[in-house]
């Protein structure tokens, strides 16, 4: 579950929504001044094209839950919460699959009978 909510993810936010969200804007060459070391003068984390980032001062890197993650100091099943509320994507707040629904369904009649 935890690899298909990253997934998820990863595929429906940018990195530069999440940067944008905290106040932060890359220049042209995608670079800005990383937030997770005191005194970087000059910009040392990179943002990629690839959706992710890394910064050459103190060697952190990842996806958008990564830097959420490094910006809120939670774990990963937070950062998915906050993503996930802040961007309207409803992934924590889906139901049961079809299959388990007819089940859940079946069993209620079953029950019902008796």
């Amino acid at each position: 579950m935890r690899n298909d909510l990253a997934q998820e993810i990863r595929q429906r936010v940018s990195l530069q929504s999440v940067l944008e969200r905290y106040g932060y804007r890359p220049d042209r060459s995608g670079f800005l001044n990383c937030p997770f070391h005191a005194g970087d003068r000059d910009a040392s984390l990179k943002v990629y094209k690839d959706n992710t980032w890394h910064c050459f001062g103190c060697h952190k890197y990842g996806s958008v839950i990564d830097w959420v993650m490094e910006m809120e100091r939670v774990g990963f099943m937070e950062a998915v919460r906050i993503i996930d509320r802040d961007f309207g994507l409803g992934l924590l707040e889906r139901g049961p699959d079809l299959r388990h629904k007819r089940l859940w369904e079946e069993r209620k009649k079953q029950t019902q009978l008796l």
